[in-house]
């Protein structure tokens, strides 16, 4: 309990120190440098799962709240968009992965679901079922998440003119006259439905019962706009802090020869990405900073809250990496069999 409280400060330091020198997403990027940093130099970090689970059906829920009725029919006109982006993900993340497999001491099997922009637990399960090393797909699923939550809000806090950047800070001014009571059975719901999902091990599943709870009452017309302020800070931190757990100094010295390859791929899917939202949101006409998120190779729960406060198109930031997510986790065993096949080496 006492390292569970010690990471916690440490990551609220963290947060309190980003939002002073006003960075975007403070308490999410500030806890993660901070935790990391004490857990590379002390191994003392912890945090307990079901708290970034908590953190994460916050989010979740923060961010369903955008999916009025409205929103969700013009979403479906960009399904197909959805299915093309996610495919064009799937491939071009294998590509990298094969590529960084003849400059490194990884296999094929490995650099290929270690690059799979996908979630940890699942890339490696892949990884271990085809003969790959989960370790080192792990630890380099953690090395992309943290990179593009670190890389994209502040590449594109250039793009978003400031003002548009702190009148989020201005629902601190209303949110004592919320609706309290639907924001808790929001929450109640969200719960609910996260049990629910975990119970049938869906993938995400504490983020997509937030989600789900949110978009419903969002739907109905019957909730409050958005959460308050300080409660998505809390997400955000618990997401932070889990986050940055992951760094142990003895896994970077055991895993250094193949350090930098995976550093090379996150860098490379990072690029890859904002190529792509260029060629993309010219041909389509869509604007470059919502597309550059929806294309981006990091978490659905931080994308799309980084959509929010840059206040950029959450639901389509959103839907577009659900709809990735699920074709990742369909197609690329698939597609890995495909690279063996016709990829030599």
């Amino acid at each position: 309990m006492l390292r569970l409280l010690i990471t916690l400060a440490v990551g609220f330091c963290g947060g309190i120190i980003a939002e002073f020198i006003n960075s975007p997403l403070p308490f999410l990027l500030g806890s993660i440098f901070a935790v990391s940093v004490f857990q590379i130099f002390s191994s003392k970090a912890m945090i307990y799962v079901r708290f970034r689970q908590i953190g994460q059906l916050i989010l979740g829920a923060a961010i369903g709240l955008y999916f009025s009725k409205e929103v969700a029919l013009n979403l479906i006109g960009d399904f197909g968009l959805m299915i093309g982006i996610a495919i064009i993900s799937v491939a071009f993340a294998g590509i990298v992965g094969l590529f960084i497999s003849y400059f490194s001491n990884i296999s094929r099997t490995t650099a290929y679901f270690a690059t799979m922009p996908g979630g940890v637990s699942e890339m490696s399960n892949l990884a271990e079922r085809f003969g790959g090393d989960p370790g080192v797909v792990a630890f380099s699923q953690s090395i992309r998440l943290v990179a593009v939550v670190f890389v994209v809000p502040i590449g594109l806090s250039f793009f978003i003119d400031p003002p548009r950047m702190h009148n989020v800070a201005e629902e601190n001014l209303i949110a004592s006259n919320y609706r309290y009571f639907m924001i808790g059975m929001i929450i109640l719901t969200a719960v609910l439905f996260s049990i629910i999902f975990e119970n049938y091990r869906l993938m995400n599943s504490w983020f997509l019962g937030g989600l789900l709870a949110g978009a419903i009452f969002a739907f109905n017309g019957t909730s409050p706009d958005v959460l308050p302020l300080r409660i998505i800070d809390f997400g955000q931190l618990l997401i932070g802090c889990a986050l940055g757990t992951r760094f142990y100094l003895s896994v970077i010295i055991e895993l250094r020869r193949v350090v930098l390859g995976l550093i090379l791929g996150s860098a490379l899917l990072i690029l890859g990405g904002f190529l792509f939202s260029i060629v993309v949101s010219y041909l389509f006409d869509r604007l470059f900073p919502t597309i550059l998120l929806a294309m981006a190779p990091g978490g659905v729960a931080e994308m799309g809250i980084t959509a929010r406060v840059l206040l950029l198109d959450v639901p389509a930031v959103t839907a577009f990496h659900l709809v990735r997510i699920i074709i990742i986790v369909t197609m690329s065993g698939l597609v890995f069999r495909l690279f063996l096949r016709y990829w030599p080496r």
